[in-house]
């Protein structure tokens, strides 16, 4: 079922360009991440990484076929999508974070920018301004509440 949203013509060139490249490289994407960073992960993990890569997918052509594009809106996308910056509080120490989720090629922990394919980065995105998400990672298990989306220019 298509949303109706606006969304810049920027935006959903972006977006267009994004699920492009998504199609043609994820399958080298999900089996480089999995060769470099979980190597003999069970096959469940690899299971569920493959769906949430096609939910993903699937939600963001649909999102797009809905969309009303305009040449001039700064309407940000109603949820977190790759490449934009997520401000969040980790719920239990109160503590603020800002990450981008980029793809695993750009990953930059340092500067916050954290792969669509990590435990944070698949738990990241396709959420909204409040919700709060349990994120199980090897360090642990967090708990984030989403603050704000921030889309930069494309």
């Amino acid at each position: 079922m298509s949303q109706n949203i606006t969304i810049s013509k920027e935006s959903y060139e972006y977006l267009t360009r994004q699920l492009a490249e998504l199609d043609e490289q994820k399958l080298t994407l999900f089996n480089d991440f999995f060769a470099a960073y979980a190597p003999g992960s069970p096959e469940d993990d690899r299971a569920e990484t493959g769906f949430f890569l096609d939910r993903y997918i699937s939600y963001v052509q649909d999102l797009l076929a809905g969309a009303r594009v305009v040449d001039d809106d700064d309407t940000p996308p109603p949820v977190t999508l790759l490449g934009c910056d997520i401000k969040a509080r980790e719920v239990d120490t109160g503590r603020t974070e800002v990450f981008r989720v980029v793809s695993p090629y750009h990953t930059e922990l340092a500067t916050g920018r954290i792969s669509f394919l990590s435990p944070v980065g698949r738990n990241l995105l396709l959420k909204e301004p409040g919700d709060v998400l349990e994120v199980k990672a090897p360090g642990g298990t967090f708990r984030y509440q989403i603050i704000s989306i921030d889309y930069p220019a494309q």
